[in-house]
């Protein structure tokens, strides 16, 4: 599978500043960890390191203090680190450790990577009840319908007609308010509210010959390997495209995804951090800032869509 392009140019001016101020500085000094910051991830998930990586790429010079919960030493590890000489935030790679983080009484601050808010959000919002009061924020996976419908429009130009389906009991899915965005942006929108699994090709097909794309959430109470496979045939069957919200979507038979890079989520946290540790109060959920658009190019000439070949991002064939 072919990966959005990197530049990392921007990295040599920081390294060669870090060696030029070694050298002249008296008791400078090159890689020293900051134990004001900790990050609490589980190794062996690619998608995990590729967040961890963009982590230690953004703390530069002076890495965090990183904690493998999968190491034979890492909960106590954490354990005995938040009771005697906790840091001033972690940050948690995933919902394992997420959950691990928030189950510990302490006051350290926690920023969430590699979450959808439907899963982390409530744990935040329970950590932030306890009764020692700590900060908490996120860097969400979830990227706004309005964030990937100008990615729909760039490759699809004479598209228009967008299709949702969402789940009404899932946290931030019955907000309105990325409908009336997407119709700001020119987009006819057409919404399915699904609350089951067994409601979804139906309200799947409800929008044939209405919408020229079916948007999907990630919601894992909705789509799982039983409910995937007849919601692709029923695509493919009924010309009806779907967009996907991961590269294994795309490659199971969606049309196009639109995912978060995860190598710039772990970059984007790490500036996250940097801004809290200077200013406190700038602390507050974001959702990705960089997208990768993978698209089936077996589903879409079956499906008989073109993508536009002047379109100026980066796209990922998936295979």
């Amino acid at each position: 599978m072919q990966r959005v392009r990197r530049h990392r140019n921007a990295l040599w001016p920081r390294l060669s500043a870090g060696l030029l101020a070694a050298v002249l500085l008296p008791g400078a000094g090159i890689g020293f960890q900051d134990n004001r910051v900790m990050v609490v991830s589980v190794s062996g998930i690619r998608p995990m390191e590729e967040a961890v990586e963009g982590l230690r790429e953004g703390f530069g010079q002076s890495p965090p203090w990183f904690v493998d919960l999968k190491s034979p030493s890492g909960e106590s590890e954490l354990a005995e680190a938040l009771r005697k000489a906790p840091p001033r935030i972690v940050v948690t790679v995933g919902m394992d450790a997420l959950k691990t983080v928030a189950a510990h009484p302490s006051a350290v601050a926690i920023l969430a990577t590699m979450v959808l808010r439907s899963d982390g959000a409530a744990i935040l919002a329970e950590a932030s009840r306890h009764p020692v009061v700590r900060r908490v924020a996120a860097v969400y996976l979830d990227v706004p319908a309005g964030d990937v419908a100008p990615e729909l429009r760039a490759l699809f130009p004479g598209k228009h007609r967008i299709g949702a389906l969402h789940n009404p009991s899932r946290e931030g899915h019955s907000d309105t308010q990325w409908q009336a965005r997407l119709r700001q942006q020119g987009f006819v929108v057409e919404v399915r509210e699904v609350g089951r699994p067994e409601e979804l090709l139906r309200s799947f097909l409800s929008l044939k010959r209405k919408v020229d794309f079916v948007l999907l959430s990630p919601d894992s109470s909705l789509y799982n390997e039983a409910t995937v496979k007849p919601l692709i045939l029923a695509s493919l069957e009924n010309q009806l495209p779907i967009v996907g919200f991961s590269a294994s979507f795309v490659r199971a038979g969606a049309a196009v995804g639109v995912y978060p890079e995860f190598h710039d989520i772990g970059l984007q946290a790490a500036e996250a951090v940097h801004r809290f540790l200077a200013v406190p109060a700038d602390f507050s959920d974001e959702t990705p800032r960089k997208l990768s658009v993978g698209v089936n190019a077996q589903v879409l000439r079956l499906l008989g869509l073109e993508p536009h070949a002047s379109a100026g991002h980066a796209v990922v064939p998936i295979k």
